[in-house]
């Protein structure tokens, strides 16, 4: 299109996936704590977008556009009793059905009928409790003669890892007849949750070395508060979308007469130079366990992606 300047291609997929391999939790009594099985069949449909430009072409500059977005929808079902837990998400994560891999799965607050918080007469934040519901159905809060929850303490699913999209932008500049050239690459994934373990075992008076703890220090919240959250999953799952300048990088090629060189190229590229999120954390792209496909998010005391630059030199005789 437009002479090879302007070019795109759009996929569509369905992938269906059956007899999962998932780790499941076992009874203590078993002797092991878990064992992998085949359980539940999965689903992926979505799209995938690339784009190609180039808006300059000349002699003496080249500049190209690469885009790219992929949306996926991610959904498990024919969980037996509708829930799988996996322990590498400290039993906080799961397989639920209908939902997609890896949401998180845990307790949250009682709220008033409007959506405000439904405190303890001491005034603390409380877990939501009432009849727990099975096999996707949904839970029931239950309220004693005075107001406060009553009956089992709750579960529900109260976040997802799976970003909505994935798109990168990457910009290509050739100058000088392609002698000098610089390179940008932007990443992006949004609306996806990040479960930070390590903001709440820091906010916890137990513990109290993150300011989160400062408020019931200074007497700004009841005390009791931290102790009072930390058992409130849904307390900390953050929003995790982010933008990235994944990479930025500049060469120049030299043609010295001397050694028998046939040219010389000096670079100089940086990684990870910049990330631009809302989310407390080091970096919303770390997890706790590693390159798992089912637990992802989990941010616990984690080394964030390394910031990194490179200098190189490449000669040819």
């Amino acid at each position: 299109m437009l002479k090879d300047r302007l070019g795109f291609e759009v996929s569509y997929f369905d992938k269906r996936v059956y007899d999962l391999l998932l780790q499941r939790d076992l009874a203590f009594s078993s002797g092991f704590s878990s064992r992998f099985e085949n359980i539940g069949n999965m689903t992926n449909r979505g799209i995938e977008v690339l784009v190609r430009a180039t808006p300059v072409q000349t002699p003496a500059v080249r500049w190209n556009i690469t885009g790219t977005f992929t949306h996926n929808r991610n959904r498990i079902t024919d969980i037996p009793g509708g829930l799988l837990t996996f322990a590498e998400g400290f039993g906080q994560v799961a397989a639920v059905e209908g939902q997609p891999l890896g949401t998180y799965y845990s307790t949250y607050f009682a709220r008033n009928p409007d959506g405000s918080l439904l405190l303890t007469p001491a005034g603390l934040p409380q877990r939501e409790r009432g009849s727990q519901g099975t096999n996707g159905q949904p839970n029931t809060p239950q309220r004693a003669a005075d107001g406060q929850p009553s009956g089992t303490i709750l579960n529900k699913v109260i976040g997802n890892p799976n970003p909505q999209y994935v798109a990168s932008l990457i910009n290509e500049v050739s100058l000088l007849n392609n002698r000098l050239t610089l390179r940008l690459q932007f990443d992006t994934q949004q609306n996806f949750d990040v479960f930070n373990f390590t903001k709440r075992v820091g906010d916890r008076d137990l513990y109290g070395s993150l300011a989160g703890y400062e408020p019931e220090l200074r007497g700004e919240v009841p005390k009791g508060t931290s102790t009072a959250l930390f058992a409130i999953f849904e307390n900390w799952i953050e929003d995790g979308s982010f933008v990235k300048l994944r990479e930025a990088s500049a060469s120049y090629l030299l043609t010295p007469k001397f050694l028998g060189m046939r040219d010389l190229r000096l670079s100089l590229a940086g990684r990870n130079l910049l990330v631009f999120t809302d989310y407390s954390g080091y970096d919303p792209e770390v997890n706790a366990a590693g390159q798992s496909n089912a637990v992802r998010g989990f941010d616990f005391v984690e080394v964030p992606i390394p910031r990194s630059v490179s200098v190189g030199l490449n000669a040819s005789f």
